[in-house]
């Protein structure tokens, strides 16, 4: 089943309902009003139904994402699933002193009012690109409903979420025949990475390297800026990204915006020039956002796919740190450079996340459960098995064992980059060179 879950601002703002869900996989819900009587519909989300979460501000709700809902009792900071007349409910109370108990009651939440304590929903992201939230029309005050529209994520599919009802993992959907092979004898840098305050600890990096034959070997992976700001990272990546040895690098951020932002005198050459213009004008990502907002979508995030303008709540930092990381690159940045030089070193835009569609679509390999972990297990096989990768024991522990899923990012964006040097750079269509260009495989 699906719900449409409407959050607001009388709890806690939408960055810190974004940051909780990303970081702890969790969705804020008392079971229990002030009268005592249980929250409407909320008896009825059992586990595995999707979320589909919308945000209120001043009247207005805006689709935030798809999740999917999982077993309460195995959330690291549970203390058990919220009973109700004896039933097990999908909610779970959080444990108190954990962390997650500690990060919620500054950031504004309430506790239960019958049970006090903290509770919500354990969740994982699902990804939905094709979901279209015009079809969500909320009836009433009611905060949770059921989702009334064509179905976004038909029942036949749903035990390849999470594998219920099978004890059988899920078979990886790539075609192999569709998909653009490695270049041989290049060395592809894929590099996953963040704009949040601690940008350094979770920016990730990964070196493919492959032979005459096209096999390609992980030479590293690692997280080189542990410990730095957004805001060092930005400034020391140029520096960085010209002492490393590769023949092309995939970057996941926006490298460029819609052009149907209504601002004047942005750069239409690439984000080596677009990151001095940025630092000149907007000196933080919130200036930066609310000179572009509304969020648009380029015609590559629609071509893709991506789940988000670069814009969006979700991505304003990310874009902003990322584009300001590449001002001065003295390096080919296709699609502004033509169709690219295989010579010459090139920097291109990747999404991950269009890459693992391709081997297990519609599954979640990002959280800490056993369900992620197990996806990611299989993610990484057939990445292995496709593109003839050699990892080491430990190397493929760390992909599998990092629940955030960013050391897996980091190598689909090698991947994603060194099939784009394959293939020429091509993909990118001739009228939109400004906005940029997503390349993957």
């Amino acid at each position: 089943m699906e719900w449409c879950y409407r959050a607001t601002v009388t709890r806690a703002n939408l960055l810190t309902t974004l940051d909780l869900i990303t970081s702890r996989c969790f969705i804020c819900r008392t079971a229990y009003n002030t009268a005592g009587r249980l929250v409407a519909n909320v008896g009825h989300v059992e586990v595995d139904d999707i979320i589909h979460l919308f945000y209120s501000l001043n009247g207005n709700s805006k689709y935030q994402g798809s999740y999917v809902v999982r077993d309460p009792t195995q959330h690291p900071d549970s203390a058990g699933a919220v009973s109700h007349q004896g039933n097990p409910l999908s909610l779970f109370e959080v444990n108190a002193g954990t962390t997650l108990d500690q990060i919620l009651d500054p950031a504004g939440y309430i506790r239960d009012p019958t049970l006090d304590v903290f509770t919500g929903w354990y969740v994982e992201e699902f990804d939905n690109p094709d979901f279209d939230a015009d079809q969500v029309s909320f009836r009433g005050r009611g905060a949770l409903q059921r989702f009334l529209g064509s179905s976004a994520a038909p029942r036949a599919a749903a035990p390849a979420v999470s594998g219920r009802g099978s004890s059988s993992p899920p078979v990886v959907a790539v075609q192999s025949e569709q998909l653009r092979p490695l270049p041989k004898g290049k060395c592809m840098l894929g590099v996953d990475w963040s704009g949040a305050q601690n940008a350094g600890n979770k920016i990730w990096a990964a070196m493919l390297c492959s032979d005459a034959r096209g096999v390609a070997e992980l030479k590293w992976i690692t997280r080189p800026f542990d410990g730095r700001s957004a805001a060092e990272v930005a400034g020391r990546f140029a520096q960085w990204l010209t002492e490393q040895d590769f023949h092309v690098a995939g970057l996941d951020f926006c490298f460029g915006l819609s052009i149907q932002h209504d601002v004047a005198e942005v750069p239409a050459d690439g984000p080596a020039v677009l990151g001095a213009w940025l630092a000149d004008r907007y000196p933080n990502p919130d200036v930066f956002r609310k000179a572009f907002t509304p969020e648009i979508r380029r015609r590559t995030d629609r071509a893709m796919r991506s789940p988000f303008a670069p814009t969006n709540l979700r991505m304003f930092r990310q874009t902003y740190w990322g584009i300001r990381a590449l001002t001065g690159i003295q390096m080919q940045i296709p699609p502004w450079n033509g169709v690219g030089d295989a010579d010459k070193r090139s920097v291109v835009e990747v999404l991950p996340a269009h890459v693992a569609r391709q081997f297990i679509p519609g599954i979640p390999y990002k959280g800490p459960s056993e369900a992620a972990s197990q996806n990611r297990k299989l993610l990484l096989q057939g990445l292995v098995e496709r593109y003839r990768l050699i990892i080491t024991t430990n190397d493929k522990n760390l992909i599998i064992g990092d629940a955030e899923g960013d050391a897996m990012d980091a190598l689909m964006a090698a991947i994603a980059a060194g099939a784009a040097l394959e293939s020429g750079f091509e993909g990118a269509p001739l009228g939109l060179v400004q906005e940029g260009w997503i390349y993957s495989i």
